[in-house]
């Protein structure tokens, strides 16, 4: 059935969408301690209601990260039958191909120009972002490596690096952001990527591909 398809990219670009969502969730909230960010908001006192109000304790959830141009295409397909095993392979031109002219918007974070480069150890992504309250907006190059650890799937950041277009007080700032990010959202295995559309059983990495091998739920 059409509405069990499982598309790869559906696969393998949360991936890339827990990247950007560390950089976005996390720079609005670090800014806003530094100083940089707007004033608070008087808050209203809260209404009675039976319904208890959400912890703040935020949750890493690569759907978060909404594009701003609708997906298209399809013919990308694995097995629609639940319970069914599968092996895809991404190579990071399909992935750049799907990515490109795409923006991608979290927190107050706008990214684009994503770019990802697939190697036997790492996934390198290269992308712009701007935050717009601060004004703060540059370069930045993600490293790091999806594995899978008992059933679950991690996104092991390496190194953050900023592009030299961001400098001085600045930069500092958006470093900070990005370090309370990772602190925020990272566990000792990495930053958990959820993956509702099967179980992952393994994530492999060649020059120029990633390959997921799992069961469809």
């Amino acid at each position: 059935m059409m509405g069990r398809t499982i598309h790869r990219r559906s696969l393998v670009v949360p991936l890339i969408g827990i990247m950007l969502l560390f950089l976005g969730a996390g720079c609005g909230n670090a800014l806003s301690r530094l100083g940089l960010g707007p004033e608070p908001t008087a808050t209203p006192p809260p209404t009675a209601t039976p319904t208890p109000r959400p912890t703040a304790t935020p949750t890493p959830v690569a759907t978060l990260l909404v594009p701003t141009r609708p997906s298209e295409g399809n013919g990308l397909g694995i097995p629609a039958e639940p319970n069914a095993p599968f092996t895809v392979t991404m190579t990071d031109d399909e992935l750049n191909e799907y990515l490109a002219e795409r923006e991608f918007s979290q927190s107050g974070v706008q990214v684009s120009d994503v770019e990802v480069t697939i190697t036997a150890d790492e996934m390198i992504v290269n992308l712009f972002a701007t935050q717009a309250e601060s004004g703060l907006s540059g370069e930045v190059t993600v490293r790091g490596v999806p594995q899978v650890v008992d059933g679950q799937v991690y996104f092991l950041v390496g190194d953050v690096t900023l592009g030299e277009s961001i400098r001085g007080f600045g930069r500092l700032l958006a470093q900070a952001a990005i370090d309370q990010a990772l602190r925020q959202y990272a566990e000792e295995d990495g930053i958990p990527v959820p993956v509702e559309e099967a179980e992952i059983q393994e994530i492999a990495l060649e020059p120029g591909a990633i390959t997921v091998t799992g069961v469809t739920r």
